[in-house]
């Protein structure tokens, strides 16, 4: 901590952009020390994080409180499902707090359309949601998309290949066969699939054509990655075996092993 802190304190007159990863940004008890020695300087600076967005709050400071002298902050949010699966495949993790908070961010820094976009939202502060792609969750990405984009989120996908037996390219052929079938429907029309909700984000036609392609481009790839190796033989069942002891952990019923299969296209 006391190198982080001497980094920053050397660094702000000269900082443009700076990244915030984890663990959890958010409950790191240095974070909130940090942003006060950039305060002076706050106004040149872009701030981007990676945080499962599950709190905003660390010893009473809320980290929305922080932000308001700075550039831009950019929010790199895992949301690796929708709400159906999302506690299911980010143990611990909680659904409903990110979305509460999500809404919190732009309740404090509203979506203001004040220019057109070309690349990235000028807004004050921009959530990006990035689904950590994985034998989880390839399935049900057509679903994600569209809750990221509900949420008023930049979509942007990432791929699991450790542990390699998590890895998409692990399913069963037939497996492979139908969730490519079903994304390429969704992808070949991406306009008319994309369920774009209410937030102010996308009223403008400008915002849209960011999210669009990138849905397109970023799902389009995850298939090909899950299609370009077969990795079943090796690793399937050693999935099945890890997943059955997870869960006994977890407290999660047969049952309910057997239903996020079946959702999955696993059997």
């Amino acid at each position: 901590a006391d190198k982080i802190l001497d980094f920053i304190r050397k660094s702000a007159p000269h900082l443009e952009y700076l990244m915030i990863t984890g663990g959890e940004p958010f409950i790191d008890t240095t974070h909130a020390e940090a942003l006060k020695l950039l305060k002076p300087y706050a106004k040149n600076i872009v701030l981007e994080y990676t945080t499962n967005l599950n709190t905003l709050t660390k010893n009473g400071v809320n980290v929305l409180e922080l932000w308001d002298d700075f550039k831009q902050v950019r929010l790199k949010v895992s949301i690796d499902g929708d709400p159906d699966i999302y506690n299911y495949v980010r143990y611990g993790g909680n659904i409903e707090a990110l979305m509460a908070n999500a809404k919190k961010v732009y309740e404090r820094f509203p979506i203001e359309n004040k220019e057109p976009y070309k690349f990235f939202p000028s807004e004050k502060v921009v959530i990006v949601g990035t689904c950590t792609v994985s034998i989880y969750n390839i399935a049900r990405l057509d679903k994600i998309a569209n809750f990221i984009t509900g949420l008023g989120a930049i979509f942007h996908t990432s791929q699991v290949n450790y542990p390699p037996f998590q890895s998409s390219q692990v399913l069963p052929a037939e497996s492979k066969r139908k969730i490519s079938e079903n994304l390429y429907k969704f992808i070949d029309d991406v306009e008319g699939n994309l369920q774009w909700g209410d937030s102010l984000l996308w009223q403008t036609p400008e915002a849209r054509e960011i999210q669009k392609p990138r849905v397109y481009r970023f799902i389009k790839n995850s298939i090909h990655h899950m299609n370009g190796a077969d990795k079943y033989d090796a690793l399937y069942q050693r999935f099945l075996d890890f997943e059955k002891q997870f869960n006994q952990h977890k407290d999660v019923p047969p049952e309910g092993f057997q239903r996020f299969l079946a959702d999955s296209h696993l059997i």
